[in-house]
């Protein structure tokens, strides 16, 4: 991690330091570029780095990197083209052009080996698979020739070598800051565990189905570590992996990747890496059978409720009793609602089902009902049924939980009704009513979304609406079934 200053020095006067280290490297850089010998401006900057009470961030991001010398002169000058206009036009000078350039592998062989070609180990350093690259630590523009091409200085880069710290800004919308959050007790047993027998650099697969805690798992056993952690919920193609664990390694954390949508290539790419690395997935990831594997069981009832309970103690034990065990929420959504302001007078119930219902609305048509008992005109006989119905559900956590049926039924609590009758007799609005009833969404799956004349393509549709109904706890419509 890129710490701006020791417990000894403020942070404005590293600050301020780390600028004159820069500054009498470019001293070097501006008297090499005018033909005389330089050797004095060297041992200054080298010197005045070795003087400092914290390193400079040159000094840390080589260490981070592994660097070399030829390296570190390397992002110097690119910092240097960056940061002072002046350096383009005589950088131009140099390789005999007349338009402001940017520093090029012809520029390294004249200012540090006074030849115009790169020795075979410099190359190397320059290559594709060497750490400038492999880590996305300089950027190359296009070029007829290897000789010019561009060496340019990324801005992420950039604000490293003067002492900031932020995420690249390709990565903002794909990466974010995981903090630790509370878990169950299990899954804080298990993360000690995990923590204590870790390889290193970290690897590990946490399998399970999502809202069974796999994310907030990851972050638990990096804290525990002390690293922080960088979440990657979304597709992260292999080009945006070298930066992902560029600023990983700058932020002192660990990449969690979301596997569910993201490539395998990924995956490997980030193996090869130095940076601690967990991989969440509904199932396990073939290509990386060397990186071990924890398996998470979902999250129970009772384990929802304490947390709801440790989050919102003033609410009745009640009210998040019968939340925790119609949602499946995770402990990350959880948490994200125990902390949303207003919760108080939106009500738990209602946030969990705003929260649940964002993965369906992709799947399903939502519909907020609106139609009530008052609406429907049925036989006595009906309206018994379907008031049974609704009690069913709402008293689930005294059948299951006070009564111990959780026990005996397992993973079988979910209900399942057929409404059968002839078109128009108001199967969709009794479906409307009791989803208004029980203060839940109605999500209908429109069945020409579903099927495909696709070996296995249907069932595949029809698991992604089941796993996503099962965590939001909406109702689920399926008009015309019989067509399945």
């Amino acid at each position: 991690m890129i710490e701006l200053a020791s417990t000894s020095q403020p942070a404005e006067d590293w600050l301020a330091a780390n600028v004159t280290c820069n500054a009498l490297g470019f001293a070097w850089l501006d008297k090499r570029l005018s033909a005389e010998p330089a050797t004095a401006e060297r041992a200054a900057w080298h010197a005045a780095r070795a003087a400092m009470p914290s390193p400079c961030a040159l000094d840390t991001i080589s260490a981070l990197f592994a660097l070399s010398p030829f390296d570190e002169d390397v992002l110097l000058i690119a910092l240097a083209a960056a940061h002072d206009g002046s350096f383009g036009p005589r950088y131009a000078a140099a390789q005999g052009r007349t338009s402001a350039a940017p520093a090029t592998p012809h520029l390294l062989a004249l200012l540090l080996f006074d030849s115009h070609s790169l020795p075979p180990e410099a190359q190397q350093r320059l290559a594709r698979t060497a750490p400038l690259h492999r880590f996305a630590l300089i950027e190359t523009g296009p070029s007829d020739f290897p000789i010019t091409t561009p060496l340019i200085l990324p801005s992420r880069i950039h604000e490293a070598l003067n002492g900031l710290s932020a995420l690249d800004a390709s990565l903002e919308t794909i990466l974010r800051p995981l903090e630790p959050i509370p878990l169950p007790p299990r899954l804080e047993a298990q993360a000690t565990r995990l923590a204590l027998t870790t390889t290193h650099p970290l690897r590990l697969q946490i399998i399970g189905a999502r809202g069974s805690g796999r994310a907030a798992l990851a972050a638990a056993i990096l804290q525990r570590l002390g690293h922080a952690t960088l979440h990657a919920a979304e597709a992260l193609s292999p080009s945006l992996a070298a930066i992902a664990a560029r600023d990983a390694l700058l932020a002192g954390a660990g990449l969690v990747i979301d596997m569910d949508s993201t490539p395998a290539a990924t995956a490997r790419h980030l193996d090869g890496l130095p940076i601690p690395l967990i991989l969440l997935a509904e199932s396990a990831t073939a290509d990386l059978p060397h990186i071990p594997i924890t398996r998470l069981t979902p999250m129970t009832p009772p384990e929802r409720a304490a947390l709801w309970h440790a989050a919102l103690p003033a609410l009745p034990p009640s009210e998040t009793a019968a939340a925790a065990e119609h949602f499946r929420l995770g402990p990350t959504a959880l948490h994200a609602i125990a902390r949303q302001p207003g919760l108080a007078e939106h009500g738990l119930w209602a946030a969990c089902r705003d929260q649940g219902g964002r993965d369906l609305e992709t799947l399903t048509t939502r519909i907020i009902p609106e139609r009530s008992w008052d609406d429907i005109i049925l036989s006595d006989a009906t309206r018994s049924d379907l008031m049974a119905l609704v009690a069913l559900v709402r008293q689930r956590p005294l059948v299951h939980g006070d009564w111990g049926y959780r026990r005996i039924l397992g993973r079988a609590t979910g209900i399942t009704t057929l409404f059968a009758g002839p078109s128009g007799t108001g199967k969709t609005l009794a479906a409307e009513v009791v989803a208004h009833a029980l203060e839940l969404d109605l999500s209908i799956v429109d069945l020409s979304q579903v099927t495909s004349k696709f070996i296995g393509e249907t069932e595949k549709n029809l698991r992604r609406i089941f796993d996503a109904a099962e965590g939001g706890g909406a109702v689920l419509f399926f008009d015309e079934a019989d067509a399945l």
